[in-house]
C-alpha cells in the first residue's frame, strides 16, 4: 500500500514538471516572436493595396486649353472583353471624343480604342459609340445642364479604378479667343520659369 502510493505521488510530480515545461516553452515562443522582452507590444498597420489607386490610361490634353471645366463626374462605361486588353496596354485617344445624351442615356462618341491584335474572333470598330453609366437621376441633372448655351460633356481622363475602367467626364463650356491666348500665356510663363530654375540649380 505504501509503495503504490510514493509511485502515485512521484507520478504526479513528474506529471507537474511537465506540464511546467510544457508551459514555459510555449510562454518563450510567444514572447519571443512578439518581440515582448524590453519591448512593449503594438499593432502594426499593414500598408494599404496599391490595387485601391488610379492608373491613368489616357489624359484629354486639349480639354482644358479648349474648355472651361466647370464640374467633372466619374463615370463607368460598357466594354468588350478586347477593347479592355486594350487599355491594359496604355492604347486609346480621347483627342476628339465628347458625350452626348441619347434616349435618355449617355454615350462617348469618338473615343478611339485600337483592336487588340490577338483577338482572334472579336472584330469591332475603334471609333463606336461607347455606353457610359450613371444613375437615372444624375443623367437628367446633366440633360438639364446641356440645355444650357455652350454646355457640352467632354472626357478629362480614361483610368483603372479597382481594375474597374472609369472616364472622368467633364461639364465644359467653350472658351472664347482671349481665353486661349492668356492659356497659352500662362503656359508659356511656366515653361520660362522652369528653365530658369534648371539654370540656376546648373550654377
Amino acid at each position: 500500500m505504501i509503495g503504490n502510493w510514493i509511485l502515485f505521488v512521484i507520478w504526479n510530480m513528474l506529471f507537474g514538471i511537465f506540464l511546467c515545461i510544457v508551459v514555459i516553452f510555449f510562454v518563450c515562443r510567444f514572447a519571443l516572436r512578439y518581440e515582448l522582452f524590453g519591448k512593449n507590444y503594438q499593432c502594426v498597420n499593414m500598408p494599404e493595396n496599391n490595387q485601391n489607386k488610379d492608373k491613368t490610361i489616357v489624359t484629354n490634353r486639349k480639354a482644358r486649353y479648349e474648355y472651361e471645366i466647370i464640374d467633372n463626374i466619374e463615370c463607368g462605361l460598357v466594354l468588350l472583353g478586347s477593347e479592355v486588353k486594350s487599355l491594359r496596354e496604355g492604347k486609346a485617344s480621347l483627342a476628339d471624343a465628347h458625350a452626348r445624351v441619347r434616349d435618355n442615356e449617355i454615350w462617348l462618341i469618338g473615343m478611339h480604342i485600337p483592336a487588340y491584335k490577338q483577338a482572334a474572333f472579336e472584330v469591332t470598330d475603334p471609333l463606336r459609340d461607347r455606353k457610359l453609366l450613371l444613375h437615372k437621376s444624375e443623367i437628367k441633372k446633366l440633360a438639364r445642364k446641356i440645355l444650357e448655351k455652350g454646355i457640352t460633356l467632354i472626357p478629362l481622363r480614361l483610368y483603372f479604378k479597382n481594375n474597374i475602367a472609369k472616364i472622368d467626364l467633364g461639364l465644359a463650356r467653350g472658351k472664347r479667343q482671349y481665353d486661349k491666348k492668356r492659356v497659352i500665356a500662362q503656359r508659356d510663363a511656366k515653361r520660362d520659369l522652369q528653365r530658369e530654375r534648371k539654370e540656376i540649380n546648373r550654377r
